[in-house]
């Protein structure tokens, strides 16, 4: 998915002339260069510039030639000639707008699961769950064919095939076994006896097989995801060699 996150610098100060000794004209340049290369770059530089009744913010005294004049627009009612009176754009009372527009741009989280959580007899609520530690690993190596003119990607896929016909089989249709008992073979001589509607019956020293439905129901015990309150521990309690994985943050799921 793209990024949507928005890269800003929050300039926030009460200073109104911070080089005003020997080599200030070169330092305004060097921050207007700075000021234009983060701009080319994607970044937003946000002022906020505070200003007291006791020492009010002049911008002519140095930003003014430094932010660029998109960073310095003059309300209409603000009387520009006056340079003590800073402008409402970049005055620090503009901090509610701001916030906004963080909650505007704030990029959604990828959630890792989304269960109930019983905190008591007749008390569930919703929660997700995100994870604080995210692995990096290694990429993996792509395989390319040439088709002359140009490279294309190969498609990496796994196919099963029936050894006897060599035809592709259908995963709805495969099952699952483990190396024990007799062979599929013989088991399959007294397949039709053996089954009907809802059981499947394996007599004795044949193998066993089972299917999808049948592993996701070893998996579960048949119950359904969720997170059940059992207690609390003080934290002397809590051993370090008990955290065997990163933890999860959990929040209420407003949706």
């Amino acid at each position: 998915a793209p990024k949507t996150a928005t890269k800003r610098v929050f300039l926030i100060t009460d200073e109104d002339n911070p080089h005003s000794g020997p080599g200030s004209h070169q330092l305004i340049t060097s921050a207007r260069t700075l000021l234009i290369d983060l701009t080319q770059a994607g970044v937003t530089v946000e002022p906020f510039f505070i200003s007291t009744p006791e020492k009010p913010f002049d911008v002519s005294k140095f930003y003014s030639s430094v932010l660029l004049p998109t960073n310095l627009l003059d309300e209409d009612e603000i009387d520009s000639s006056d340079p003590s009176i800073l402008p409402e754009s970049i005055s620090i009372s503009r901090i509610e707008d701001l916030l906004a527009q963080m909650r505007f741009h704030e990029v959604p989280k990828r959630a890792h699961f989304s269960i109930p959580f019983k905190l008591a007899e007749g008390l569930t609520i919703g929660i997700k769950g995100y994870g604080l530690v995210t692995e990096q690993k290694k990429g993996t190596y792509k395989y390319f064919y040439d088709l002359g003119d140009r490279m294309e990607v190969a498609e990496v896929r796994t196919v099963y095939v029936d050894q006897a016909t060599e035809a592709e089989i259908e995963k709805t249709k495969m099952v699952y076994g483990m190396e024990l008992g007799a062979s599929a073979a013989e088991n399959d001589e007294d397949e039709d006896e053996s089954m009907d509607s809802n059981v499947r019956i394996v007599k004795s020293g044949k193998r066993p097989f089972y299917t999808a439905d049948d592993i996701r129901s070893f998996r579960t015990l048949g119950l359904e995801p969720g997170i059940k309150l059992l207690g609390f521990k003080d934290r002397d309690q809590l051993a370090f060699e008990d955290n065997v994985k990163h933890s999860q943050f959990i929040y209420p799921d407003e949706l």
